[in-house]
């Protein structure tokens, strides 16, 4: 009797087990239908792992201030400099009679000038920008989303792979429990009167 219920108590615990991922679409029994959890529950495990992660780790306003916090001065200032000298210099000589007053003294003014003017307006931009990059950049829907293009064999491998010694152990204390079981369920029909 104790290996009985030791094997009925492993038994149950590896079932349900795999019932957290199989079966993949739902069976129906009789009055009841067969769903493994994880894909009978993806829509909403997609919603609360989105809304937790956007809430607890990755703040909407994270992205905002990542991109305000850029220093992007020099690196505006140095492409004004190189737009002017390769691109506008070619432009500006080309035109009759102003193209005979741009030279590189001329060129060298311009692009100090241009970079100085850009340069100050770089948190502004930086400002603009990181509104229209919060306002495009969803994390919540994104993590959503993914969550639910995710592959459902493949998170069964990440979650087995990664829990597998702890499954092992539930199963083992279901056998040990219905071992326990079965030698109470002995004991007490050997005490019992007959």
């Amino acid at each position: 009797m104790p290996f009985v219920t030791a094997f009925i108590g492993w038994a149950t615990n590896w079932l349900a087990i795999k019932m957290l991922f199989r079966p993949r679409k739902p069976i129906s029994l009789l009055f009841f239908s067969l769903h493994g959890v994880i894909p009978r529950r993806q829509n909403d495990l997609a919603k609360q792992c989105s809304e937790i992660i956007e809430s607890e780790l990755l703040h909407q306003h994270m992205i905002r201030d990542v991109v305000r916090s850029l220093e992007i001065q020099p690196l505006v200032e140095e492409k004004i400099k190189v737009l002017i000298k390769e691109k506008l210099a070619l432009k500006l000589k080309s035109i009759p009679l102003l193209g005979a007053m741009i030279n590189d003294a001329s060129l060298e003014m311009i692009q100090q000038i241009a970079a100085k003017e850009l340069g100050e307006m770089s948190q502004e931009l930086l400002h603009d920008l990181s509104g229209q990059v919060e306002d495009k950049f969803n994390i919540r829907s994104i993590i959503e989303g993914k969550i639910l293009e995710f592959d459902l064999d493949k998170l069964e491998a990440i979650v087995m792979s990664v829990a597998q010694k702890e499954f092992k152990t539930i199963e083992l204390v279901g056998a040990m429990l219905g071992f326990l079981i079965g030698v109470v369920q002995v004991i007490a029909l050997y005490l019992m009167p007959a």
